[in-house]
């Protein structure tokens, strides 16, 4: 399956090295849609889950959301409530 950072032109992420990279989903290689985006950020610093849950926003502009929306909206709302 194509990855995230392939099909999103935009993302900055497929420049970086995984490891350099402020994506965790880039960082380990999976999908957007594929990986537990609540528990990454439940854990995070207020200021950077406030960045993250911000950033996630972006995600109906993404091309990924249409391939994957119904898992990108269950995270979405999910996200929503933290």
């Amino acid at each position: 399956m194509t990855a995230c950072w392939e099909l999103n032109e935009k993302c900055v992420c497929k420049w970086m090295h995984p490891s350099e990279a402020p994506c965790p989903s880039f960082q380990i290689r999976k999908g957007c849609w594929e990986i537990d985006w609540v528990e990454i950020i439940s854990s995070l610093s207020p200021e950077k889950k406030e960045y993250w849950k911000k950033f996630m926003e972006k995600c109906p502009n993404c091309p990924v959301y249409a391939l994957h929306k119904k898992e990108k909206d269950d995270t979405l709302e999910k996200i929503a409530l933290l």
